[in-house]
């Protein structure tokens, strides 16, 4: 009997179930998109809907096991992994009660008070965490604690999600450094949670669940979640970690002073060291790795593949039917047809996105500029272009961003 690892990848724009053989080499992908939703009474929001994605992981775990004809029996280990920022909060009964995607921007007046009330905060955690207020927890935690005073009493602990992953699979509720650490609550240098960063800003100190290092055994497939996905119970299931850090083992990102570029919703430039020197500036964030004793630098330019989505749905619609006829992607029938548009799209500049600045953020307008009416120079795959160019230009930037530190 054959035997395969499966890694299921909570990303921000999808959910996705892949079948590796034992030396590393994928064998099957089911993937399905999501989206989070935004509550019309709180401008930013943007809630992860647990129960239909749950659902719709389901769905790619069982579908993958279909494509692959591959028998859930040769399966001898199952990990995850996730966009790192999004959390999910428990009750006692260890009941899902809330959760929101990394895109969440609902506490924007939290960070603002944050910030006036003892302007030192900031930088002081960001020694200790390599995080600011831009995409950690603490804003949100006291969002909730204003705005849904029910839910902050009830929360009794928190955990990203591919450590939630884990747990609808394994009934066991953990955590591992390379994600946990992107809240802003743990503190990099010791990699754990660290109780007096929640007692500096007036929240509950004793919501962290336990954490294991990236690799180690988290408990086995229950008998439940064999009936909901079609795996086998009692496979072997191991913590994992955030999308960059184990994107970064994928390719072979494991030593100090490498460096690699990862495409998604968000593109993210990752610099390894093993002596994580704070930036005194606080622009450039600093995470743990997946890997112990190694710490990454990282940029991140936001929205890049968001923004190809929304192309893609809103000017594409040949090329999509062109994809159902043919099987080929969407993004490679647009990419093909883009070739032929010179460096410099004709002139034409595109902005979604610039270069990061961690404590203090501002992210572009989007906008197409320097553009004419000539239909043979500025059609569809010339705009399509340009936005793969911004992501380069921004790119760019990281990369000296950190390289100037």
């Amino acid at each position: 009997m054959s035997k395969y690892l499966m890694t299921i990848d909570a990303g921000t724009g999808s959910v996705r179930a892949v079948i590796f053989d034992l030396k590393g080499v994928e064998i099957a992908c089911v993937s399905r998109e999501w989206e989070h939703t935004e509550d019309p009474l709180y401008p930013g929001s943007m809630n992860f809907d647990i129960d239909k994605n749950w659902k719709l992981t389901c769905e790619c775990i069982s579908d993958v096991l279909h494509l692959s004809k591959i028998s859930s029996d040769e399966i001898v280990a199952i990990t995850t992994t996730s966009m790192r920022e999004a959390i999910v909060l428990y009750d006692k009964d260890l009941k899902e009660i809330w959760a929101c995607a990394n895109v969440d921007s609902r506490a924007i007046e939290e960070v603002k008070l944050l910030k006036t009330s003892n302007p030192h905060l900031e930088r002081e955690l960001y020694n200790l965490t390599g995080q600011t207020f831009a995409l950690g927890s603490i804003p949100r935690l006291l969002w909730i604690k204003k705005h849904l005073p029910e839910i902050y009493a009830n929360t009794h602990r928190i955990s990203m999600l591919n450590d939630w992953l884990i747990f609808k699979l394994s009934g066991n509720l953990l955590s591992e450094a390379s994600n946990s650490c992107t809240t802003g609550i743990f503190n990099i240098k010791t990699n754990s949670w660290d109780e007096s960063i929640l007692n500096k800003c007036d929240l509950k100190n004793n919501i962290f669940p336990k954490t294991l290092n990236s690799g180690t055994l988290a408990g086995y497939v229950t008998e439940n979640a064999s009936k909901t996905t079609g795996l086998n119970k009692n496979i072997p299931l191991f913590i994992g970690g955030g999308d960059a850090q184990l994107g970064a083992i994928g390719i072979g990102l494991i030593n100090p002073n490498e460096a690699g570029i990862f495409g998604g919703s968000f593109w993210q430039y990752e610099f390894n060291t093993d002596t994580p020197i704070m930036d005194s500036n606080c622009k450039v964030r600093i995470n743990s790795h997946a890997i112990d004793s190694i710490w990454q630098y990282e940029a991140i330019a936001f929205f890049p593949g968001l923004i190809m989505r929304w192309f893609r749905d809103a000017f594409c619609q040949s090329e999509k039917e062109e994809s159902l006829k043919t099987g080929e992607d969407p993004y490679s029938i647009i990419s093909k047809k883009a070739i032929d548009i010179p460096a410099g799209s004709n002139g034409l500049i595109c902005t979604f996105s610039n270069v990061m600045n961690f404590i203090d953020w501002r992210h572009a307008s989007p906008t197409f500029t320097n553009f004419s009416f000539d239909s043979n120079k500025f059609n569809k795959y010339t705009f399509f272009k340009a936005i793969m160019e911004n992501s380069c230009y921004v790119t760019k930037g990281h990369v000296d961003l950190v390289y100037n530190l």
